[in-house]
């Protein structure tokens, strides 16, 4: 019952916004919101897997992917808010 009432909640949110809002506008705030949790999340992951032992953490690649992917998100997340908040264009 608590999950088809908070389902029922954010579609009711969702209708108001597309109806308050330009599309461009949402797609910019999900995606920028998905970079903010990959800001978090990586460096919280990185340290996880140091707690496990030896035998059971990532190989070193894997390590370099995680920071390549953690960048990537910075960048972009970085790039919107400049680009949307104070009008400086990156790309």
């Amino acid at each position: 019952m608590l999950y088809y009432s908070l389902f029922i909640v954010y579609i009711i949110w969702a209708c108001i916004a597309f109806w308050l809002e330009q599309p461009l506008v949402l797609l910019l705030l999900g995606a920028n919101a998905a970079n903010l949790g990959g800001v978090f999340s990586v460096p919280l992951t990185m340290y996880m897997n140091r707690q496990l032992p030896k035998e059971l953490r990532p190989a070193v690649w894997e390590y370099v992917i995680l920071v390549i992917f953690w960048f990537s998100c910075i960048f972009f997340f970085t790039a919107m808010i400049l680009g949307q908040v104070f009008r400086i264009k990156i790309f």
